[in-house]
């Protein structure tokens, strides 16, 4: 060919189409050609993950088409007795679920080049076989408490026509409906479910072990132990419960003891936890409670029982306004006896003794105080005091971080 042969060629553009007849499979592509040189057009082509499934499976198709230096734009694949029958996506998911054997095509390219990839008979689909059912189920709780009740969901696989349930524990005991519901539990325990499932192919029974534990009712307001083994009373004041009786542990929480038995010089000064008794006499421990610095009571370690925590100024005033407010709430907080001045009346069941502080060297008497987790300042903590005085006022005050001060527990 020579120069203008060729310059009169390039200005020739034709479409053609081409049909490539195959065995067992067939393309149709399109394309464009010029310049005595044919365009060579993307080349359709998949393969499926199963070509021989049952009915009810899926399939994945994926694409293995070469673009030939194309940029392919779109996938388009029908496939004949599939759901969805059709798709663009580039690798999709098909479910087949009749029996029967199903063509699958593709067809790919961009805005000027396609091809087409056809192949007959390529999906098989045979009858799933007739299988006794697996019995499966699951519950809408598996923890609860007494009194409470469970619905349960049959999920059993191949299609049970029979269900017979076994609730050990439970109210009723059996049922044979495909999904019991309002089965009640009535005492605390571990309890077993059995499901037993049935078609004409016959059964399978599924136990599953302490599937149901059932917890007593506790009230919010119980007694409560602390981790040396000192049980308290309590008492519900406002929207909190409270400890009845001034906190007298002498570990942490964790496990780790508090320090005590320090002298005046160190109590003073040291800037760790540590606790004492009111005028060093043991016997005070039990009726007063002990008292902690503040290093102690607001200590990581812990120095409340599991759910509980030392309360803050919000908590404490919700305590006094169920009592008519600050002003008025000391003699309903103070133990009927024990205080010698004023109307004490122990009527809220708080029971606050007149359980004295320390301060610096000296033990002060005729006064209850309670820290708050508040702190007030680098060097003090908050307390709420009431005085052996005849007043009805509580005190809401700050003290040096290492006084010793009473504890009291509020409940998560």
């Amino acid at each position: 060919m020579n120069a203008t042969s060729v310059t009169r060629s390039r200005a020739l553009k034709f479409v053609f189409k081409t049909v490539l007849p195959v065995l067992a499979t067939a393309a149709i592509y399109t394309g464009i050609s010029g310049c005595g040189n044919d365009n060579i057009p993307p080349k359709a082509e998949f393969i499926a993950l199963s070509t021989s499934i049952t009915a009810g499976q899926s399939v994945t198709f994926s694409d293995e088409s070469e673009d030939n230096g194309y940029d392919i734009q779109y996938w388009e694949w029908t496939f004949e007795g599939g759901t969805p029958a059709t798709s663009t996506e580039r690798n999709p998911i098909v479910v087949y679920a009749v029996v029967g054997v199903y063509d699958v095509t593709l067809s790919v390219g961009n805005s000027l080049l396609g091809n087409t990839m056809f192949k007959p008979n390529y999906i098989t689909v045979t009858a799933a076989p007739d299988l006794a059912p697996t019995a499966q189920f699951t519950a809408s709780v598996t923890e609860l408490y007494e009194g409470g009740n469970v619905n349960f969901t049959d999920q059993s696989t191949s299609t049970p026509t029979s269900w017979a349930w076994t609730f050990e524990g439970g109210t009723p005991a059996t049922s044979t409906v495909q999904n019991p519901t309002g089965i009640v539990y009535a005492n605390p325990g571990a309890y077993d479910v059995t499901l037993v499932a049935t078609n004409a192919n016959g059964s399978n029974t599924l136990l599953k072990s302490e599937y149901i534990l059932v917890l007593q009712n506790v009230p919010y307001c119980s007694p409560v132990t602390d981790i040396d083994g000192n049980t308290y009373q309590v008492v519900e004041i406002g929207s909190h419960c409270w400890m009845a009786s001034n906190l007298r542990t002498t570990t942490y929480n964790n496990g780790v003891p508090i320090p005590t038995g320090l002298d005046s010089a160190t109590w003073v000064n040291t800037s760790a936890g540590a606790y004492t008794i009111l005028d060093n006499n043991a016997s005070y421990a039990t009726s007063l409670g002990r008292l902690y610095n503040w290093y102690a009571a607001t200590s990581s370690n812990g120095i409340c029982p599991d759910g509980w925590h030392l309360p803050n100024d919000a908590e404490w005033t919700d305590l006094m306004d169920a009592l008519g407010g600050i002003n008025v709430a000391a003699p309903a907080l103070k133990s009927a006896t024990g205080w010698t001045l004023g109307n004490a009346t122990g009527s809220s069941g708080f029971n606050a003794p007149n359980g004295g502080s320390r301060y610096d060297f000296n033990f002060a008497h005729d006064e209850a105080a309670f820290w708050s987790s508040v702190p007030m300042s680098a060097t003090d903590g908050g307390i709420f005091l009431m005085y052996n005085l005849g007043e009805d006022n509580v005190w809401n005050w700050n003290t040096d971080k290492n006084s010793g001060i009473s504890c009291r527990c509020v409940k998560d």
